[in-house]
């Protein structure tokens, strides 16, 4: 039973490259560079779950396991493999990495894209992707995450000629998390309730064997323990784990949700976030110690004017992390 899981599996990962590998090869150069600078500023759909994880400083990161540490200079690390390289420095002059507009490079550049601000891994900061002599470049840099601008920035840049590589480094660097936010840091003084402190940190979600739930065009996953609760309502889909529930309503009206909880007294932090490839303005509500809140809305869910409105919220951080989760899986039509 165990062996035919692990075909099982192997043959869905193969076949998930496959695809990749020939959505790739059906691209033309041109169409290579023009998809690689249209994409610079949004995350991309690869998924990070099983890479390693390296820390630097206060700061960790998830990057392929191909990639090997080749260099490890204070507070820079450095990665290489045959397809490319990665850079990560913690420093106070990672603030000048990416300066700006037109002063990155001492001549113009044809092709490139600036994101100012970017917001890869839920944090602010500026970068630049770029193709110059054939070769896929991307920079960036994000603000001292305790918003002392004196601190120390965090910088990150790679460069490949492989057009796939680059997507899947650029998704490295939406890993990134900060240590107070890094619940896989939790001894290390790690938050396990990061999310709530930054609601637009994105999570790698590993949904094999979790069930397909439809919402009209709009689809959405949950494990096992992640219950649906039947409602009369086509318009709705509800669900629930040990004390925490969540609702999604996509309708035109659905907007109203929002609003109720988008008020002063309850909303702890907001941010503009892009989940599941389409923007998103989200919020998490409640307190500190619980209970523990957090609401999204998309705009133009379906294609078709109406709105898709998300609320979770459990007593526990468990619960309402794991629900969270479930957000991570929206797929939206085409």
């Amino acid at each position: 039973m165990i062996h035919r899981i692990a075909l099982s599996v192997l043959a869905v990962m193969l076949l998930s490259t496959t695809a990749f590998s020939q959505d790739t090869k059906r691209m033309s150069r041109e169409e290579q560079d023009a998809a690689f600078l249209a994409d610079a500023c949004n995350p991309t759909p690869v998924d990070t779950t099983l890479w390693p994880r390296h820390r630097i400083s206060d700061v960790t990161i998830a990057v392929p396991p191909q990639y090997r540490l080749s260099q490890r200079i204070p507070n820079t690390l450095l990665f290489r493999h045959s397809y490319g390289a990665i850079r990560i420095a913690r420093n106070v002059n990672s603030r000048y990495d990416v300066m700006g507009p037109r002063r990155y490079t001492s001549r113009p550049l044809a092709k490139e894209t600036w994101c100012e601000p970017s917001n890869y891994g839920g944090y602010d900061g500026v970068a630049h992707a770029f193709i110059d002599q054939g070769r896929y470049n991307f920079s960036i840099k994000w603000q001292p995450f305790d918003g002392n601008d004196l601190s120390e920035w965090v910088s990150a840049s790679f460069g490949t000629s492989r057009y796939e590589e680059a997507v899947r480094l650029r998704a490295a660097f939406a890993t990134i998390r900060h240590l107070k936010d890094d619940p896989s840091m939790k001894a290390l003084g790690g938050n396990p309730a990061g999310w709530f402190f930054n609601p637009c940190l994105g999570d790698s979600v590993d949904t094999w064997g979790w069930t397909r739930y439809d919402l009209r065009g709009v689809r959405i996953r949950a494990p096992r323990e992640v219950r649906q609760v039947k409602v009369p309502d086509q318009d709705e889909l509800h669900f629930r784990t040990g004390k925490g529930s969540l609702r999604l309503r996509l309708h035109n009206d659905a907007s109203k949700m929002f609003a109720e909880l988008n008020v002063p007294e309850q909303v702890f932090r907001r941010c503009d976030a892009n989940l599941s490839g389409q923007a998103a303005e989200v919020f998490s509500y409640g307190k500190p110690g619980g209970p523990f809140g957090f609401t999204a809305r998309w705009a133009d869910a379906e294609r078709k004017g109406e709105w898709l409105v998300a609320t979770l919220s459990a007593p526990n951080i468990e619960d309402a992390t794991l629900l969270r989760r479930v957000l991570f899986t929206v797929v939206f039509p085409k």
